[in-house]
């Protein structure tokens, strides 16, 4: 009888305290929707991530989504092991960025220490080369200094569109 009653307690005080579950951060408490579409010209871009940097002060969380087949991220918030749906109310600047896969011989290997460092210039000057011909973002979008902002508020339909076009 005695370990019924511990074991009920035991429960009743898991529940009751949350344990074993994800505590929400408190700056993410009230998260509002977000999307960001990305087009070129008018092709969207699947699988560009996008990240929201905040404008003024905020907590130590992130905001960021992929682009789906439409060119459209749903932006999350994360913190810790806390991930939801949304983003609290601010101003953010919007940041994209690619996966530029380089071709193998342009990979950095550990190799590399052995050549010379003309040879080790030379390969970084071609993999720079590689990438700048194959960006599909202009460089302006990827900083947190891009033009391309996002408000997100209560009872807003926070969204924008960029057309990564119009910045090349």
């Amino acid at each position: 009888m005695r370990i019924l009653i511990f074991i009920s307690l035991s429960a009743c005080l898991l529940i009751c305290c949350g344990c074993g579950g994800t505590q929400v951060p408190e700056e993410l408490r009230d998260l509002y929707p977000a999307t960001v579409t990305v087009m070129d010209g008018d092709q969207p871009m699947a699988g560009i991530l996008v990240t929201l940097f905040a404008k003024s002060g905020h907590g130590a969380y992130a905001c960021n989504g992929v682009t789906d087949g439409k060119g459209a991220a749903q932006i999350q918030s994360s913190r810790g092991s806390y991930t939801g749906k949304g983003v609290p109310a601010g101003t953010y600047s919007v940041v994209l960025s690619e996966n530029i896969v380089l071709p193998a011989d342009l990979e950095p290997q550990t190799s590399d220490e052995d050549l010379s460092p003309t040879a080790q210039a030379e390969k970084e000057r071609k993999r720079n080369e590689f990438v700048s011909k194959n960006r599909l973002v202009p460089s302006v979008l990827t900083t947190a200094s891009s033009p391309t902002e996002l408000v997100v508020a209560k009872g807003k339909n926070a969204t924008v569109e960029i057309d990564v076009a119009k910045h090349r």
